[in-house]
């Protein structure tokens, strides 16, 4: 029994000093970019190793980006953070930096690192556009994308569903402004009306109340956890059994997204492709589109190096997830700015506005969420 007391209290001694061996050798050590010629990575702070990197973990969850910003006026325009992952994070402030190497340099900055673990679930395998190693399969994904969905020849096909949304989003704004007396939290309605919008676009048909919120709640839940995720970059087979809630809430995430959108995708499989299209921009009988992202998704193949097969259930989740992730808080932030100048400056010529009823709009302060940081 004194034999085990001693050994518990003589442990942590024993880990102080290994820990201050391992620091005095790595300090001593030969840099890599000394010996072997590479560049040295830009600036970065002082950390202890590992207890360091928890530190900025715990920082991130609340104030990250002013952390950031004081470390930049130390460091300069380029700095680096080590958190928890075996590769380090570079940070880039300035927009003549930003253009150099995401522009002038783009390939060199076009391939990603291999995803932590609970990424790697989310993602598929890292099989979406956002993800994806610079290659052959990036390329057959964001070809698909692109020609599918953004090209100017598709605005039409969604002219019926931005209709749609457009009128679901000024009956909101009547109704809330009714409730409200007259004031309105506008990027909820905001948000509510582009999630209505590319949930239509991504699947072909409308989607309304209850299964909307669902769909936001999910990709909101996920937004919000990206920094809390990284933990399991540091030796996953202990952390996922340390963090267990935390990886049982990556695994419940992705079988709620299964859930939302697998019926979906298989009803868009087994349509009657007979239904007869009207002339109103392509918008059939049943109030689903003729054409949507995930019609692309199910006629896609994929390149020769991915085994020309066609896309699994799994990846169209993941890639369906991505369409509504990257596409409705750059929208929204910008219509909020939009009314924000609209309320600030009335008088600008330049803004027109027309309004049965004028409503006092109150502009809700933004908070950036760390998954914007690139």
């Amino acid at each position: 029994m004194e034999a085990a007391v001693a050994f518990l209290l003589f442990l942590p001694l024993v880990t102080c000093a290994v820990a201050v061996i391992l620091l005095l050798l790595s300090a001593l050590k030969p840099s890599k970019a000394r010996t072997s010629g590479v560049l040295p990575l830009p600036p970065s702070p002082p950390a202890v190793l590992v207890v360091g990197p928890l530190l900025w973990l715990v920082r991130a969850r609340n104030r990250l980006e002013p952390a950031i910003r004081e470390l930049h006026r130390r460091h300069g325009p380029v700095l680096t953070l080590r958190f928890l992952s075996p590769r380090p994070a570079i940070f880039v402030s300035g927009r003549g930096v930003a253009h150099r190497a995401l522009v002038q340099r783009g390939p060199a900055f076009a391939s990603r690192p291999p995803a932590i673990a609970p990424f790697r679930v989310l993602n598929s395998g890292q099989s979406t556009v956002s993800s994806a190693p610079y290659g052959p399969l990036w390329r057959s994904l964001r070809r698909n994308l692109t020609s599918g969905i953004l090209n100017p020849s598709r605005v039409q096909l969604f002219a019926p569903a931005r209709r749609w949304a457009l009128a679901a989003l000024v009956s909101d704004l009547g109704r809330r402004s009714k409730e409200g007396g007259g004031e309105v939290a506008v990027v909820e309605c905001f948000q509510l009306s582009m999630f209505s919008l590319l949930t239509y676009m991504c699947f072909g048909r409308r989607l309304h109340g209850r299964r909307v919120g669902e769909i936001e709640a999910v990709q909101r839940e996920l937004f919000a956890s990206y920094i809390s995720f990284q933990v399991f970059a540091f030796c996953p087979a202990v952390t996922k059994r340390v963090f267990w809630r935390r990886w049982n809430k990556v695994l419940d995430i992705r079988r709620r997204q299964e859930e939302l959108f697998l019926p979906l995708i298989r009803a868009r499989r087994d349509r009657d492709s007979s239904v007869p299209e009207s002339d109103n921009g392509g918008e059939e009988h049943d109030e689903s589109l003729s054409y949507c992202y995930v019609d692309t998704l199910l006629a896609h193949q994929l390149p020769k190096e991915e085994g020309e097969r066609a896309l699994t259930d799994a990846e169209m989740v993941s890639l369906c997830t991505e369409f509504l992730t990257a596409s409705v808080d750059t929208t929204v932030t910008a219509l909020q700015w939009i009314m924000a100048n609209l309320v600030r400056q009335p008088e600008r010529p330049e803004f027109t506005v027309t309004m049965e009823r004028p409503l006092r709009a109150r502009v809700a302060r933004r908070r950036r969420a760390a998954a914007a940081w690139i």
